[in-house]
C-alpha cells in the first residue's frame, strides 16, 4: 500500500506512514457475494440479466482506492513544490544572466568603447571623450588643451557617416577601425583607436576599456627665457613649481621651465618681462623627450634703456669719485657681476692708487654721451661713453688742463637686473700715467 499524503510505499496495515507520519485511512473492503443461481425456470432468466450486469460494478468499486493510493496519482507535499519552484525559478535566473550578459557585455566591449569615443569627439563633446581616455589630468593636460590638439589632429568634426568595420587583438591593445565620410570632402577616411582594458568592471562583471593615448604626448619639454620672465602657454600662465635649476645654463641669467607632459602639435608661447617687449612665438612639438624652446631674444623699450643709461653714469660717477677720494671697496653701493667680482675689486684698488700717485693729479671725471652701442644676445651689451678729465701737471708751476676721451663697459643681466662687469680702467690709468 502507499501513503496518500507523500505517495511512499509503506507497509500494509500500517496507521501511521512512516516517512512523513500522516495517519493512514484504511479503505473498507467491499466484500463481493458469490452468485446464487436462482430456481426459476427458463422463462424467467430475462429478469436475471440486470443483476449479472451490477457484479462488474461491484468489483470497481471494490478496487478503486486502491488505484487512487498508487504512486503516480499521490499529492505533492508543499515542500516537494516549493523545491520544484525554487530550482525553476534558479534556472530562469541563471539564463536571465547569461542572456543579459550577452547582450549588456556588447554594450561594454572595446569596439563599443571605441565608438563611444568616435562620437562624442563627431559631436565634439570633448569633456566625455577625454574621459573615455588614460590620459590623467593636470594643469597642462585637460579638456582645453585636449580640445586643441583634436583640431589639429583629427577631422571627426567633420564626418558625415561612420561604420565600424574591424578590429583585432594584440598582445595588450585591441585595435578597432572606424571608417567615415567627410561631409566637406566627401572622401572615406579611416581612423584607428587603440583600445586598453581597464582595471575597473562595470556591475563588477563586464569589462571596460580605455582609449590609449600614450604616444600623442611631448615629454620634460623645455622653455628657456630670461630670468625673471613670465611665460604662458596656451593660455596657462605658468607657476614657480614648473621652473627647473638646470646646471646647462646660467641661472644668474636665465629661467628654465619644465613642462612634464603636454600634447603634441602647435603650442602658443606669450613671454614678458619689464622693461622688454612681449614676445609671442609659435613651436611645434613632437611624440618623446628632450625638446626645448628658447625665447631669450627680447627688445628692450626705450624707456628700459635710457634707465640702463642712466644706471651706468651714476655707477661711473661713484667708483671714480670714490676711487679719487681713497674710499674701499665694500662701500660702493653698486651691484657687480658676481662671477667677476674678484677681478673688478683688484681692478678698482688698481685704480686708486694710479689715481693718486701720479705725477698728473687728476682733479675730477665727467662722464657723458652714454649710450647703449650694442646687445648681441639679450644677456650681455656694450655700453659706450664719453669723457672729461681734468688733472694738475706737478712739473714747475701748477696749471689745470683737460682732454676728451671714449671707452666702453660691459653690463651683464644677472638676476633679471643689468649688473657691471668691469670698471673700464685700464685705458684710463694709462693716461694718468702719460
Amino acid at each position: 500500500m502507499f501513503c496518500e499524503q507523500c505517495g511512499q510505499k509503506i507497509t500494509d496495515g500500517s496507521l501511521f506512514c512512516e516517512y512523513c507520519g500522516a495517519k493512514i485511512e484504511v479503505q473498507p473492503q467491499v466484500q463481493v457475494q458469490p452468485q446464487v443461481e436462482p430456481q426459476v425456470q427458463v422463462q424467467a432468466q430475462p429478469q436475471v440479466e440486470p443483476q449479472a450486469q451490477t457484479q462488474p460494478q461491484a468489483q470497481y468499486a471494490a478496487y478503486q482506492p486502491y488505484k487512487a493510493a498508487g504512486a503516480a496519482s499521490a499529492p505533492m507535499t508543499k515542500s516537494q513544490i516549493m523545491i520544484i519552484v525554487i530550482v525553476v525559478e534558479a534556472i530562469a535566473i541563471i539564463a536571465a544572466i547569461f542572456g543579459m550578459k550577452s547582450f549588456v557585455g556588447s554594450k561594454f566591449s572595446a569596439r563599443a568603447y571605441a565608438q563611444k569615443y568616435f562620437v562624442s569627439v563627431a559631436n565634439d563633446d570633448i569633456k566625455t571623450a577625454f574621459e573615455l581616455t588614460d590620459i590623467k589630468k593636470s594643469d597642462l593636460v585637460n579638456e582645453d588643451t585636449f580640445e586643441n590638439y583634436l583640431a589639429q589632429q583629427t577631422d571627426y568634426g567633420h564626418a558625415k557617416s561612420y561604420k565600424v568595420t574591424s578590429d583585432f587583438q594584440d598582445d595588450i591593445y585591441q585595435i578597432v577601425n572606424i571608417d567615415y565620410e567627410s561631409s566637406i570632402s566627401g572622401n572615406t577616411s579611416s581612423c584607428y583607436v587603440k583600445m586598453i582594458g581597464d582595471s575597473k568592471k562595470k556591475m563588477g562583471i563586464f569589462d571596460t576599456w580605455k582609449v590609449s593615448m600614450g604616444d600623442i604626448f611631448t615629454n620634460n619639454y623645455k622653455i628657456i627665457v630670461l630670468k625673471g620672465a613670465k611665460v604662458t602657454f596656451d593660455g596657462i600662465e605658468l607657476k614657480d613649481s614648473y621652473k627647473s635649476n638646470d646646471k646647462d645654463y646660467d641661472m644668474n641669467i636665465y629661467d628654465v621651465y619644465v613642462l612634464p607632459q603636454i600634447f603634441t602639435g602647435q603650442h602658443q608661447i606669450d613671454v614678458t618681462l619689464e622693461g622688454y617687449n612681449p614676445v609671442s612665438k609659435t613651436s611645434e612639438t613632437y611624440s618623446g623627450d628632450g625638446q626645448n624652446v628658447y625665447v631669450s631674444d627680447m627688445v628692450m623699450t626705450e624707456e628700459y634703456v635710457k634707465s640702463i643709461e642712466n644706471t651706468v653714469y651714476q655707477n661711473l660717477k661713484t667708483i671714480y669719485s670714490s676711487a679719487l677720494t681713497g674710499q674701499s671697496f665694500e662701500s660702493l653701493p653698486i651691484t657687480f657681476y658676481s662671477e667677476n667680482m674678484s677681478d673688478i675689486k683688484n681692478e678698482y684698488e688698481d685704480l686708486k692708487e694710479y689715481l693718486n700717485q701720479t705725477d698728473k693729479m687728476v682733479d675730477s671725471i665727467d662722464f657723458k654721451n652714454i649710450q647703449i652701442a650694442s646687445s648681441t644676445d639679450s644677456v650681455h651689451m656694450r655700453v659706450s661713453f664719453d669723457y672729461d678729465i681734468k688733472y694738475i701737471c706737478q712739473e714747475g708751476e701748477s696749471k689745470v688742463e683737460s682732454s676728451s676721451f671714449s671707452n666702453y663697459t660691459e653690463m651683464v643681466l644677472q638676476d633679471g637686473q643689468w649688473v657691471q662687469k668691469d670698471l673700464c680702467a685700464d685705458s684710463l690709468m694709462y693716461l694718468c700715467s702719460w
